[in-house]
């Protein structure tokens, strides 16, 4: 039987229902119905459930209706903000507006164009799903761990804790000021931060970007989502079945890949 102390993560699940569903049931997190089996276990889901794959609504609906039925055994589910929820949201709410940068394309054409979103979504987003989007958190501290979506350095212009990021995260969301929306979206597309990378001044210039960010929002470890294990790895995406541990162990992606064919998994957070 499932622990129920445990806390877990799952990475992005882009639109791909069917093996984000598959992943739940294996691991005791909802029944043969879809609903709410955790007991009083906790669950962060990475963010980015927009995007990629055909059935982003109804893993959105999924989530919140989990959420709300959770709290009725103890239980937790938690979403972090993704950079797809925010391309989403910005494009929803100035569809109109100039994307700078992009001569002669708006929000709405500029996100279209990528080919990785389906029209009938961005028009079927909900009042209630935008609302619940807006104040997804950006950033969390489960115990000794430090939860965010992207791995870059994107939350310094935010604020200096954890708090501030999501409060102004959430505050451009809900002012809808293109420039801010923008600046948001470009910030929050960068990865890698966390890889010591060979043309890096000093060898592990990636695990001192790691602890920076840790002695800055507390913790002893990060867990992300975002950038695809395999494309780091160079593993086979349906192989891809435990989290990616990086930078003398102070990063952890979780991101398993659904959109590229892998089956994705659920980590129980081990003490630190």
């Amino acid at each position: 039987m499932p622990n129920d102390q445990t806390t877990a993560v799952t990475g992005d699940v882009h639109g791909h229902l069917d093996p984000f569903i598959t992943i739940l049931r294996a691991g005791g997190w909802i029944d043969d119905r879809g609903a709410w089996a955790g007991g009083a276990r906790t669950l962060w889901i990475m963010g980015d459930l927009f995007n990629n794959g055909p059935a982003s609504l109804p893993a959105v609906d999924l989530v919140m209706r989990l959420q709300q039925e959770a709290p009725a055994t103890g239980g937790t589910v938690g979403c972090l903000l993704g950079n797809h929820e925010v391309m989403m949201l910005a494009a929803h709410a100035q569809p109109n507006a100039p994307f700078p940068g992009t001569a002669g394309a708006t929000f709405r054409s500029h996100l279209l164009a990528s080919g990785h979103v389906l029209p009938g979504d961005l028009d079927g987003l909900t009042a209630a799903q935008i609302t619940w989007l807006r104040t997804l958190p950006t950033m969390v501290r489960s115990g000794d761990y430090l939860l965010f979506h992207a791995d870059c350095e994107m939350y310094y212009a935010y604020g200096p804790t954890t708090a501030a990021v999501n409060s102004a995260v959430t505050a451009v969301l809900i002012r809808n000021d293109p420039a801010q929306l923008a600046d948001l979206w470009q910030a929050f597309g960068l990865h890698h931060a966390f890889i010591d990378q060979p043309g890096d001044h000093h060898p592990n210039d990636g695990t001192a970007r790691a602890r920076a960010l840790l002695t800055q929002y507390g913790g002893s470890q990060i867990i992300h989502g975002h950038s695809p294990i395999y494309k780091i790895t160079g593993a086979d995406p349906t192989t891809v079945t435990a989290p990616h541990i990086y930078a003398h162990h102070r990063a952890v992606d979780v991101d398993g890949c659904l959109y590229a064919g892998g089956p994705g998994f659920i980590w129980d957070l081990p003490p630190l």
